[in-house]
C-alpha cells in the first residue's frame, strides 16, 4: 500500500483550500485519519467537505508540461521504466484536467477511468487504464 505523508502549517491550510489545493482537497474527500488531535481534522473536513474548490486548470497544465518533459528526457536516456511511470503521471494529470474542465472533482487514480467515461472522455480513459495495467504487470514481473 502506498502512503503519502505531507505536512502543512495549520495557518496555511484554509488559504490553500481556497485556492483549490488538490492534495488537501483529496485528503478531505478521500483521506483516512490516522491521528486527530483536538478534532482538528474532523472539524476541518466538516467545514470544507461540501465547499471544496476544484484544482485550477492552470496548475494542472503546468504539471502536464512538467511530466511530458520528464517523460521525454527519461526516454532519451533509455530509462524505460521511469519513462513509463512519467507517462502514467502525465495521463493522470490530463485526466484530472478533463474532469476539472467538466466541473467534476477528480477522485483517486483508480477511479479516474470511470469518471472519465461518465463525461464521455473514453480515449483518455482507455489510455489511463492501459498505463495502469502496464504498471501492474511490471510490478508483478519485478518480484
Amino acid at each position: 500500500m502506498d502512503v503519502d505523508i505531507r505536512a502543512y502549517k495549520r495557518e496555511d491550510v484554509e488559504s490553500l483550500l481556497l485556492k483549490g489545493h488538490d492534495l488537501l482537497g483529496w485528503a478531505i474527500r478521500l483521506g483516512c485519519v490516522v491521528l486527530d488531535r483536538n478534532d482538528y481534522w474532523k472539524n476541518l473536513c466538516e467545514s470544507w467537505r461540501d465547499r471544496l474548490v476544484l484544482p485550477t486548470l492552470e496548475e494542472i497544465k503546468t504539471r502536464i508540461a512538467k511530466s511530458e518533459k520528464l517523460y521525454l528526457d527519461l526516454r532519451k536516456i533509455g530509462d524505460e521504466d521511469a519513462a513509463k511511470e512519467q507517462l502514467l503521471t502525465k495521463l493522470t494529470h490530463i485526466a484530472r484536467a478533463k474532469l476539472v474542465k467538466a466541473g467534476v472533482f477528480p477522485a483517486s487514480r483508480p477511479e479516474l477511468e470511470s469518471q472519465l467515461k461518465r463525461i464521455g472522455e473514453n480515449e483518455i480513459a482507455r489510455q489511463l487504464a492501459s498505463a495502469l495495467e502496464e504498471r501492474k504487470k511490471s510490478g508483478e514481473r519485478s518480484y
